[in-house]
């Protein structure tokens, strides 16, 4: 016999990717809003999401034109791992389900940090 927890938890288990993901971005968007000051970069943002929801302006930055050509904010095309902006010209630079995917991490956090 199921416990009360784990039938809850079966119950969710086919959408539980799907409701964790929409979790963890809500809880990043909060903490960008109350934390990102001046001007901000989304490296990896994909369509958007995020921006969208963030309610600051910021430039969004993605290898994959397919995913930019969904994202209605300022965008440029470019590789994590060589960004194409100038040293300190972003104040808040911040990423979600990138650095998981790109071949060399360390290079990408440099980046970030750099500009």
């Amino acid at each position: 016999m199921e416990s009360p927890v784990e039938q809850h938890w079966g119950k969710l288990s086919s959408s539980y990717n799907d409701r964790m993901n929409v979790y963890c971005q809500k809880r990043f968007i909060a903490l960008i809003k109350k934390h990102a000051k001046g001007k901000i970069l989304d490296v990896g943002c994909g369509t958007g999401y995020v921006q969208d929801n963030l309610g600051k302006k910021s430039v969004g930055m993605d290898i994959t034109f397919g995913l930019l050509r969904e994202n209605r904010n300022d965008v440029v095309c470019a590789d994590a791992g060589h960004l194409p902006f100038r040293s300190n010209m972003f104040d808040t630079v911040y990423s979600i389900n990138l650095l998981e995917h790109v071949p060399d991490p360390v290079q990408v956090v440099e980046e970030c940090r750099r500009v």
